[in-house]
């Protein structure tokens, strides 16, 4: 499938990074912020009649945006390009606690695990005072920026949606 390698008249990709059977994740360059490297998430389901959708994307993409807590990865953008939906997001390059926790040979100490738990929750209530729902928290959608970890993994319920309907 080819994706288009220019998104929302700011994002250049650079790389692949990872993909799934729904979306891709990329590396990209934002023009408005310089030449910043992002985080770029494609969604692979085309939507029949996007008007609508469109409209649902945005605002679900502004929710997010809206959302604001330390442990959250933090939405930058989001739009439709070419007949994907996409949005942008601070790039974390700390690993994911997947990855984290296979590289050790020790479980974490219990004062750490309880930080990065409470850390989670927080984030978690942050979402659900702005009327959000995650939906598949997992460890690869915990990241870790230094020693403190952010939860990403977005997946705006309109995706879902569209899914259905196809």
């Amino acid at each position: 499938m080819n994706l288009p390698s220019f998104y929302g008249g700011r994002f250049t990709v650079v790389t692949e990074l990872v993909r799934r059977p729904s979306s891709v994740l990329l590396r990209a360059t934002d023009k408005v912020l310089g030449g910043r490297e992002v985080a770029l998430k494609v969604f692979l389901d085309k939507p029949a009649g996007s008007g609508k959708w469109i409209a649902d994307f945005d605002r679900q993409i502004g929710a997010l945006r809206r959302a604001s807590h330390p442990a959250l990865v933090p939405i930058i953008a989001g739009g439709y390009e070419d007949g994907f939906f996409f949005f942008a997001m601070e790039l974390l390059t700390g690993g994911s606690l997947r990855q984290m926790m296979q590289s050790r040979s020790q479980p974490f100490d219990q004062a750490t695990a309880v930080r990065y738990i409470a850390e989670l929750c927080e984030a978690v209530h942050e979402l659900h005072l702005n009327n959000l729902v995650h939906a598949h928290i997992d460890s690869r959608a915990v990241l870790f920026k230094g020693d403190d970890c952010r939860l990403a993994g977005f997946y705006p319920p309109v995706i879902a949606a569209i899914q259905k309907a196809s």
